[in-house]
């Protein structure tokens, strides 16, 4: 009878040990902020967010006006701006006899022969560099996207998981108390199973955590509040390389046109412009002679200089050559990520087959295990490590899932595939 007692205490004061740590596990996960779920919230519409909340929309407003600013400048008949000058000569310090000498006019400078065509294109370069820039950020900003979007999918199932082991644990500690009650095991194997719960517990608020995580990575990303109450999922695309059209080649390809188009600018600069300059004058040899107005016409036209043009214009030339080199270096990288997702998405198709048939065999095994020790045809070491294997297996079997759609995205976000 005093035995029994002992039991009946031991196993109440483990029961409420740990029902006092599930609870403050529970109270310490809601004291952080959970998002919302909301079911009329659309992934477009997280996209858009997050596009609008980019740091790369302060550069947009910016190109744009850089953009219409080189196709003003081809849009004009003149380069550069005119120039006001006035002259003024007299002798009222020197001989004072009255001299006096005014001119007043204008100076405009010239286009050069195609400099004007150059220009418009220069300022076609920059527009377009413009639209591809759009493109650009999107998928920037989509790749972001994903990747928080899988973080979350991961940590929302790796919590649903480990919550999923923790009520099998606490189903065990059940079975060893009752059986601790009846005498059939020892007092340290009831200890050994509480202590696997408490990891369990503890295992619980890792995963709470790290979805809190994902969800404040979230809402800096979108500044959305709420996320949709379902994962994202893509498909699969049938092409296998790398498209010409993808938007980071396409940008870098019009930085490359841009870089050729400078070429030419830096020349016609290089160079000088001629110019034109006509105004008026009025003039008088001394204080007795009436003044005499004309009018002035003259024409400017620089040569020479081809040791300068050539210099400038290799600098110029250079920049293209870098502008090549990043631009074939990208296209190798992202040919390069292409081959490794493909490969690493091969690798978890064929493993999700074997990983399916283990998580069978292992969950046979273990309610096997558990008939068998609650009925006493074997001991706790079994049931555990039954446990411990399923658990596992379920984890990895679900990562492999995940990890299958997120090297799905990845593969959509190398080939330049918008969401």
């Amino acid at each position: 009878m005093r035995c029994f007692t002992i039991r009946t205490v031991v196993c109440s004061l483990l029961w409420m040990a740990s029902f006092v740590v599930s609870a403050d596990s529970h109270d310490h996960f809601s004291a952080h902020e959970i998002l919302d779920r909301s079911s009329s919230l659309e992934f477009s519409t997280v996209f858009e967010a997050a596009l609008r909340n980019a740091p790369e929309a302060i550069a947009s407003e910016s190109r744009q006006q850089q953009a219409k600013a080189y196709q003003q400048i081809g849009d004009r008949w003149i380069t550069g701006r005119p120039s006001w000058e006035l002259n003024y000569i007299g002798d009222s310090l020197v001989d004072n006899v009255g001299l006096r000498e005014y001119e007043a006019g204008i100076q405009i400078d010239l286009w050069r022969k195609g400099e004007r065509s150059d220009a418009r294109e220069l300022g076609n370069s920059y527009n377009e560099r413009l639209e591809a820039w759009f493109v650009y950020t999107e998928l920037l900003v989509a790749g972001r996207v994903r990747s928080t979007l899988a973080d979350i999918a991961e940590a929302e199932a790796m919590l649903e998981l480990e919550r999923e082991a923790e009520g099998e644990s606490e189903q065990l500690l059940d079975i060893t108390r009752r059986l601790f009650e009846s005498g059939s095991v020892a007092l340290l194997d009831t200890l050994r199973v509480e202590s696997i719960l408490l990891g369990q517990i503890e295992a619980v608020l890792h995963a709470e955590a790290a979805l809190v995580d994902s969800e404040r990575q979230y809402t800096q990303l979108t500044n959305l509040s709420a996320r949709p109450d379902r994962e994202y999922e893509e498909e699969l695309p049938t092409l296998d390389n790398i498209p010409v059209a993808h938007p980071t080649l396409r940008f870098l390809k019009t930085g490359v046109d841009l870089a050729s188009e400078q070429i030419d600018k830096v020349k016609h600069e290089a160079s000088s412009n001629p110019s034109v300059s006509f105004g008026v004058r009025r003039e008088r040899g001394n204080g007795l002679s009436p003044y005499v107005d004309s009018l002035g016409f003259s024409v400017s036209v620089p040569f020479g200089g081809r040791a300068v043009v050539s210099a400038a214009v290799s600098d110029a030339r250079n920049e293209k050559i870098d502008a090549e080199v990043v631009l074939l270096k990208t296209q190798r990288d992202l040919n390069a990520q292409l081959h490794e997702v493909e490969h690493e998405l091969y690798l978890v198709g064929e493993s999700l087959e074997l990983g399916a048939r283990q998580l069978e065999i292992d969950e046979q095994r273990h309610d096997m295990s558990m008939l068998a020790f609650e009925s006493g045809e074997t001991d706790l070491s079994q049931v555990i490590i039954a446990l411990q294997q399923t658990i596992d297996s379920r984890m990895e079997m679900k990562r492999l899932q995940l990890r299958r759609q997120r090297l799905i995205s990845e593969f959509n976000q190398v080939t330049g595939v918008l969401p």
